[in-house]
């Protein structure tokens, strides 16, 4: 249970912490269904006159009262007496542009050497790791320790919001650290061994 708590936490700290990224994600997540799905544009000419010319099938029709034409290689299908054609969407084409630009966004971090564009998972992780921080009084020590184990033992308590970027704890750093057994846990585990 705690450790889904964690990645909750975890999730949380992630969004706060890289927020256009996140949003980048989240928009991303929501564009992608729709990116091209937008049907291609039908248009109906009224045809007035169908000829061939030169290997060329031509079209004749009407526009503001000009006689316009349109030519083709092959023959084309009139339904009553209209030419049927569909135009590529434009806002395909502005969802493909914009969801590209929401993945660059989000992929280019992951490779950059820059720390102002990069996702900043350490800082991410010690303030997540600080909420589960716990502070103990033991032999006029404060004994900080998380998740069994013992992250500093210090001669002053430290009012620090994210107490585990203070004491530079990683995640590497967290697993080389001792185990430790809080007072509780330990009279926890004599209760049990007495049977009661």
């Amino acid at each position: 249970m705690k450790y889904l708590k964690f990645i909750t936490v975890f999730l949380f700290n992630f969004i706060i912490v890289n927020k256009v990224k996140s949003i980048a994600i989240v928009l991303a997540c929501l564009l992608f269904p729709f990116v091209g799905s937008f049907k291609d544009e039908k248009s109906e000419t009224l045809i007035y006159k169908e000829m061939k010319i030169d290997n060329q099938w031509c079209y004749l029709y009407h526009d503001d009262g000009d006689i316009e034409m349109k030519s083709f290689s092959q023959k084309q299908t009139l339904h009553n007496v209209k030419l049927v054609e569909y135009e590529f969407n434009d806002v395909n084409i502005i969802s493909w542009i914009v969801f590209i630009i929401l993945l660059l966004i989000i992929i280019i971090p992951i490779f950059a050497n820059d720390s102002d564009s990069e996702y900043e998972m350490d800082d991410v992780f010690t303030k997540t790791l600080s909420f589960f921080v716990e502070c103990e009084v033991e032999d006029d020590y404060y004994i900080y320790h998380s998740f069994g184990k013992l992250l500093s033992r210090e001669r002053r308590q430290y009012n620090v919001r994210n107490i585990a970027n203070h004491f530079g704890i990683s995640l590497t750093g967290l697993r080389n650290c001792p185990d430790y057994q809080s007072i509780q846990r330990k009279r926890h585990n004599a209760l049990n061994k007495l049977g009661i």
